[in-house]
């Protein structure tokens, strides 16, 4: 295969291998004060004292998750030393296709902070700002592409498949972030308001509306409405004659070799922060009570948009005429591999989804997420309970969690907190964030919300359905939050 030929396709499949969506740090973090980077999760969310970011180390961030790929889903235990494919004739075609859903969607981001650095300006401001990479991909495939993998065509007579939407999204960005918090109300509400300059490094948004494809032994033939955005520096469409020599066929992309950002884009994030401690004043007894020890806070993250540049984005779009496929590959061989299968049929789909493109400007939106926190103080600030709910506005879909969590700090240098999540991870996962944060020296702060991923040896998710971990690394700056 060749490694561009495919792009435009082929991250569809995407297995989470490599696990890279809701925001830019671990969900268990969110209540913990020693925490310099839950502020990318609720701008009004403060650490207890200044910093500067280990550069290149001060926040690495991998997210995945899905709803159905993962390893138990495509590979099945019959009995011998290696679990086979679902393409094995011994998985029948309701054995596989009963764990796949109608609509199969895997969001992956990769947050990485170059530099950052965060100080208290007076008695209520604080600052930060960071400038870092971040990566993302949205993928949603519909159930009739697998049953199409599975099955195969009847090649003794004509039979006709139409496969409904298909779709990916991916991002490259620059950013370079400006945040700053104000405490208000005698310090019981601090607002807080992040403003980002994106700089686009790549980007390609794919759309594949309906793919009607008709096959057996008279002919092959394939009508398709798809359209894609691809920007890259210098990305330029390149063909491919077909077998036949009667037609050109989309082989993915050329690139000049210098660098230039592609586009350009804004983003903002706001959020707030209230203690109840001041208005539980105005009540006695066990109310009063209650109310001290209550905090709730909320947030809008990632409101913005990229605008991708014509002179480095290709706007390919496919005709919706019927043409005539040659399949190269077998779709339904049966013991086919798992990495096989899915090259064979992007193989055959390739030539299907006849692209053709001109260099054409292009806009998009950032996934914009939300994060809702109620927070109750247990035992004297050493032990709080913290309840979260986060939710994700993807291209395709919207993706929910609820997080509990215990939140311990026996010490002012030593934070943990435990989680539990459930509704996205089916009540399957705790997490763990541990934070080393003494006053004087080097922070360091390690959190996964999946703390028992269930991985194979090669790293590949078994029944999980997301996976994410996090490290960093700061030194602490003088100015403590007063």
């Amino acid at each position: 295969m060749k490694s561009h030929s495919k792009l435009y396709i082929i991250a569809v499949f995407l297995l989470v291998a490599s696990s890279t969506a809701f925001s830019q740090i671990s969900r268990t973090s969110y209540f913990m004060e020693t925490s310099n980077t839950r502020q990318l999760m609720n701008p009004a969310l403060r650490p207890d004292q200044g910093f500067v970011g280990f550069p290149f180390l001060s926040n690495i961030y991998l997210d995945g998750r899905t709803n159905t790929f993962n390893l138990d889903n495509f590979t099945f235990d019959k009995g011998g030393s290696k679990r086979i494919s679902f393409m094995n004739s011994a998985v029948s075609s309701d054995e596989f296709l009963k764990n796949i859903a109608s609509k199969n969607y895997v969001s992956t981001d990769i947050a990485y902070s170059i530099l950052s650095a965060g100080w208290y300006s007076g008695e209520n401001g604080f600052w930060n700002v960071n400038i870092g990479l971040r990566t993302h991909m949205d993928a949603s495939v519909p159930k009739d592409v697998f049953s199409l993998m599975k099955n195969g065509f009847d090649r003794a007579i004509q039979t006709e498949y139409n496969i409904g939407k298909t779709s990916f999204t991916t991002n490259v960005l620059g950013e370079i972030g400006v945040g700053y918090s104000r405490s208000l109300l005698e310090k019981s509400l601090t607002l807080g308001l992040r403003v980002k300059l994106l700089l686009g490094v790549a980007n390609a948004d794919f759309d594949l509306d309906n793919l009607t494809i008709n096959g057996g032994p008279d002919y092959w033939q394939a009508v398709s409405s798809a359209k894609m955005y691809a920007s890259a520096p210098g990305i330029k469409a390149k063909y491919k004659r077909s077998e036949d020599g009667q037609s050109e066929i989309f082989d993915g992309f050329d690139y000049e070799e210098s660098f230039d950002f592609c586009g350009y884009g804004f983003g903002f994030d706001i959020g707030g922060d209230y203690k109840f401690n001041k208005l539980a004043e105005n009540f006695d007894g066990i109310l009063e009570n209650i109310l001290s020890r209550l905090r709730v806070s909320g947030a809008l993250t990632d409101i913005g948009v990229m605008n991708w540049g014509k002179d480095n984005t290709i706007y390919l779009i496919s005709p919706e005429t019927a043409s005539t496929i040659n399949p190269t590959s077998n779709i339904g061989t049966d013991g086919q591999t798992l990495e096989r299968a899915f090259e064979d049929f992007i193989d055959d789909m390739e030539e299907a989804v006849n692209l053709r493109g001109e260099n054409k400007n292009h806009a998009s939106r950032l996934n914009m997420g939300m994060n809702l926190g109620v927070e109750y103080d247990v035992l004297k600030e050493k032990l709080t309970a913290g309840f979260l709910y986060s939710a994700y506005f993807g291209k395709y879909y919207t993706m929910n969690e609820f997080t509990l969590s215990a939140n311990f700090r026996p010490c002012s240098w030593f934070a943990t907190s435990l989680s539990y999540s459930f509704v996205h991870s089916a009540f399957d996962t705790f997490g763990l964030a541990i934070h080393l944060a003494p006053s004087k020296g080097i922070n360091l702060f390690l959190a996964t919300d999946y703390l028992t991923p269930h991985v194979n040896s090669d790293w590949m998710p078994t029944t999980a359905k997301a996976l994410n971990a996090q490290i960093g690394i700061s030194f602490p700056m003088g100015g403590k939050r007063q």
